[in-house]
């Protein structure tokens, strides 16, 4: 099926009811885990990067980042010894258990050994949901960071982003905020209708996209309700990761001139999907399921974002590498013809950004940061070149790794070389909740300590100040 389906389309595969199970964590608030992540690191060794708040993991006491992974147990199975097995190996023991019990040894970083029995639960991941924080300089401006576009399809007593970031946006208004920054960065995507939902947040009323089904029908899609939650100065931060959902907010904000887009160009999938059980009498879910794409998605300018992405209004240097996985790096991406359709929606009047466009290309010509990343890159990309060569020694291999990593250390400081112009604070309203949990309070600690080192933000909010000026 999968052979079949990705032939035509990236995006249509089969899903084992491992994998649909999975995939429907993905769009909650909550995950079933025993809460340990892992890598592998520069030693070979599987090394714990974290420990989920709340998990199994945690409230035992006995595991702590940096220490190492070195057998697994599930439930009464074999024990299985993790050296010499890859990172893919041990991800797929994980993947294909589906046993609630866990037993890990593991060597803390006295070198001591201890076995420890872990139970699978579910737990809140502040991974995947709406995270917010008040950021105070010159303005005041309240910045909003939304992972993926969770939603609750069963449980209505328990509503999705949208409905999140509303009430956020709330208690954000009650502390005067000046100006807001929605970050859907690094967000691929989740329910269309948390899409629909978010940008009616913004819009007063109209459409927010136009579909084209299978059968070429073309309809839109509309912000059913009259108002706004936020009418005051708006930025949205997107990057070449930020996908599908987060394309159809960030474009429908920019075609109401409604916000002000930041960025690089977004990933470039306009298609969605849906997903039906391949037993149709829905008696057997053993028999999986399969996701198909269904739809192809239009801006309300009648323009598609399918392997286009949408381009932002400001751009931020990007310090990584050029080369990048897009819609349109796929040779089976779907193509979608124009459409034809009469759509009235009212936009704003154009926004006036040029001032602070230039003064942002400014700044990021100056800034040593930026040099430094770019001079790391070069090094790195010529530093792994020479590792291609098949006339080096074992000795010229270990010498370039001894220099990748030397690099890497010397590049974790690069962060003291800008300036941040705010200070980070967060909601008066949420401050009870958070001194009450630790678990609440451990996940807040780490979101500031990511703001305080985010170049991109620290430009995006000097952006904004301008832009209100």
């Amino acid at each position: 099926m999968n052979a079949i389906a990705e032939t035509y389309d990236p995006h249509s595969s089969f899903f084992s009811p491992e994998k649909m199970n999975q995939f429907q964590a993905e769009l909650t608030s909550e995950r079933e885990i025993f809460g340990v992540n892992f890598n592998k690191n520069r030693s070979g060794d599987f090394e714990i990067t974290n420990v989920y708040p709340g998990s199994s993991a945690w409230l035992s006491g006995e595991i702590h980042e940096g220490d190492i992974l070195l057998c697994l147990k599930f439930g009464n199975g074999i024990k299985h010894n993790l050296e010499g097995l890859t990172l893919l190996q041990v991800n797929n023991l994980f993947a294909e258990n589906k046993q609630t019990v866990l037993e890990l040894t593991v060597k803390n970083n006295q070198q001591v050994e201890s076995i420890v029995i872990l139970e699978k639960g579910k737990v809140y991941s502040d991974e995947d949901i709406v995270k917010t924080a008040i950021l105070q300089g010159d303005k005041k401006i309240g910045y909003i960071s939304l992972p993926d576009f969770y939603t609750n399809e069963t449980d209505t007593t328990n509503l999705g982003c949208a409905n999140d970031i509303a009430k956020a946006i709330i208690k954000m208004k009650l502390e005067n905020i000046e100006g807001l920054i929605l970050d859907l960065r690094n967000n691929g995507g989740g329910s269309l209708r948390e899409a629909i939902d978010l940008s009616g947040i913004f819009i007063d009323y109209g459409p927010i996209l136009i579909n084209c089904d299978e059968e070429e029908n073309v309809y839109s899609l509309k912000d059913m309700n009259r108002g706004t939650v936020y009418r005051g100065p708006l930025v949205v931060m997107i990057n070449q990761y930020s996908a599908s959902a987060s394309e159809i907010v960030a474009a429908s904000l920019q075609d109401y001139n409604r916000a002000l887009i930041v960025g690089q160009t977004s990933y470039g999938k306009a298609t969605a999907q849906f997903i039906l059980p391949l037993d149709s009498n829905r008696i057997d879910s053993e028999w999986g399921y399969i996701k198909i794409t269904n739809l192809g998605l239009y801006r309300v300018d009648l323009t598609t974002n399918q392997k286009r992405g949408v381009l932002p209004d400001i751009r931020l240097e990007e310090v990584g590498s050029a080369e990048f996985e897009s819609e349109k790096s796929y040779a089976n991406a779907i193509v979608l013809d124009s459409i034809s359709k009469k759509i009235y929606y009212t936009p704003l009047p154009k926004l006036e950004f040029t001032e602070a466009k230039e003064k942002s290309h400014i700044r990021q010509n100056q800034s040593v940061y930026l040099q430094k990343e770019k001079e790391f890159n070069n090094e790195m990309e010529e530093l792994v070149s020479k590792l291609k060569s098949r006339e080096l020694s074992l000795d010229d291999r270990l010498e370039i790794f001894k220099q990748i990593e030397s690099r890497w250390l010397v590049m974790n400081k690069n962060e003291t070389t800008f300036d941040r112009t705010f200070e980070i604070a967060f909601l008066q309203k949420d401050n009870d909740i958070y001194s009450m949990s630790p678990f609440l309070g451990k996940y807040r600690e780490h979101f500031k300590e990511k703001l305080e080192v985010d170049y991109g933000l620290i430009e995006t909010y000097s952006i904004l100040l301008d832009y209100i000026k």
